[in-house]
């Protein structure tokens, strides 16, 4: 599966992501709606107000980890935040020291060999900056 077409699940429920072995029973349509297919074939749409998803960028960390957005990550100088901007269409670089906040242009996350996923914004990451 190509990368950007991946995603992961938060559940404000239980308070963790859904495991790999769960997900793969998740789906979304064209229009963002979550969907749960059932042991029995029975599809069942999710609540967003119970799970948050959040889609890869399709692009990898030093690690050769995925980077979805909602991760913070960090290189030399600053520690940054993955958003989608709803109004922009695009997934942004929330930088936290300097409060610049640009597009993600794939050419710089190549380009920085140290960006590293650190954390993700449902982890208590005030500790590293």
């Amino acid at each position: 599966m190509n990368d950007i077409l991946k995603f992961r699940i938060f559940s404000l429920i239980n308070n963790e992501y859904i495991n790999e072995e769960n997900l793969k029973y998740f789906f979304i349509d064209a229009e963002g709606t979550l969907y749960l297919k059932r042991k029995d074939g029975s599809i069942l749409e999710i609540s967003q107000e119970q799970f948050i998803v959040e889609r890869c960028i399709g692009l990898r960390d030093k690690n050769n980890k995925l980077i979805y957005e909602g991760d913070i990550l960090k290189n030399t100088e600053q520690v940054i935040e993955v958003v989608f901007d709803e109004r922009k269409h695009c997934f942004m670089f929330d930088y936290q020291d300097t409060k610049a906040y640009k597009p993600i242009n794939c050419i710089d996350v190549l380009e920085d060999s140290n960006l590293e996923v650190i954390s993700n914004v449902h982890e208590i990451f005030e500790s590293l900056y």
